[in-house]
């Protein structure tokens, strides 16, 4: 008795996880699905929705008060940095269709590319071979597969900016002085990958999600205690004497009365990771502000971003300590 073969069916049930784009084609593969990837994650709050506290203080907020910083008081103003009224609104965000998949000519495209570049990770040759099989079987309907090859794909993914910022790459070399048995590392080449941090910082800081768990001075709170005394509290980074200090130190410069102070805070670890090139490890370097609360921080609701990869270098042991 022949085979029967399976009928292609499409996948139509979105994850409701907030972030998730996954796809499912029916409802015990979104549950399958949902207990696989979702289960240990944390809740993400919709925009305007309060982020959770957990440290016991959320029933005692009224015996707090705040003394803000008054120079460096990040007031309001407009993109040429010109103060407005406090009290008005701020401007819509940009319209956008919800058909609109700019640069992607449609959604099959955006998926296409997230699949192969972020999941599946795969090379530019087998692209270009999955792209071609899936170009002949189109070709009797007189269709094109959604790329032409990797180097199409890798064009599309670079012009990508809505919600990202685009990676650029450089390569650095040792330029000091050299002994005739220099170390080889000394001649090697090192490439390293990057983005733009400002515009990193500028995408934390007019992220929605982050309103009411941002600060945009620095602060001393205190909390009022039974017998009406008063203790100092600590929180979050712009909570602490450093912070208070360091605004005194740029506040000297009248200029800078009512911005913002903006802490970077970057990291790294010894987590080495691999990428598809010719020199493949890397240390991960990460990015965020102090103005974020902790707890918006720790759930990693992008406010802990990846800022780029610096190249492991390759050399003998012996050669190292040169």
């Amino acid at each position: 008795m022949p085979r029967v073969r399976r009928s292609f069916t499409t996948s139509r049930i979105p994850c409701p996880h907030p972030g998730c784009q996954q796809l499912l084609k029916n409802k015990s593969a979104l549950t399958q699905h949902q207990r696989s990837a979702h289960q240990h994650s944390f809740h993400i709050p919709k925009p305007g929705q309060p982020h959770e506290v957990h440290d016991g203080t959320a029933n005692k907020q009224q015996c707090f008060t705040q003394d803000y910083h008054l120079l460096l008081d990040g007031r309001i103003c407009n993109e040429a940095g010109d103060f407005i009224d406090p009290a008005a609104p701020p401007p819509p965000p940009p319209v956008r269709s919800n058909d609109d998949w700019t640069p992607y000519r449609n959604r099959l495209e955006f998926e296409t590319a997230h699949f192969l570049f972020s999941q599946a990770e795969m090379s530019g040759q087998k692209i270009d071979t999955l792209l071609h099989l899936w170009g002949v079987s189109l070709a009797v309907h007189g269709d094109t597969p959604p790329f032409a090859n990797h180097q199409d794909l890798y064009e599309t993914i670079d012009a990508t900016s809505l919600g990202d910022v685009p990676w650029t790459s450089h390569s650095v070399s040792y330029i000091g002085d050299r002994t005739y048995d220099a170390a080889p590392w000394m001649d090697a080449s090192y490439e390293f990958h990057f983005r733009d941090p400002h515009k990193l910082v500028q995408n934390i800081l007019k992220n929605p999600d982050f309103k009411n768990e941002i600060d945009y001075a620095p602060y001393r709170e205190w909390e009022e205690c039974s017998d009406g005394a008063y203790s100092r509290h600590w929180h979050d980074l712009m909570s602490a004497d450093w912070a208070w200090n360091q605004a005194d130190i740029i506040a000297q410069d009248p200029a800078t009365h009512g911005s913002a102070f903006v802490p970077i805070i970057l990291g790294s670890d010894k987590m080495t990771v691999s990428i598809g090139t010719g020199q493949n490890d890397y240390h991960p370097i990460y990015l965020s502000v102090g103005n974020v609360h902790n707890n918006v921080r720790r759930a990693h609701h992008n406010a802990l971003v990846l800022l780029g990869f610096l190249a492991i270098p390759k050399s003998k042991s012996d050669s190292l300590s040169a």
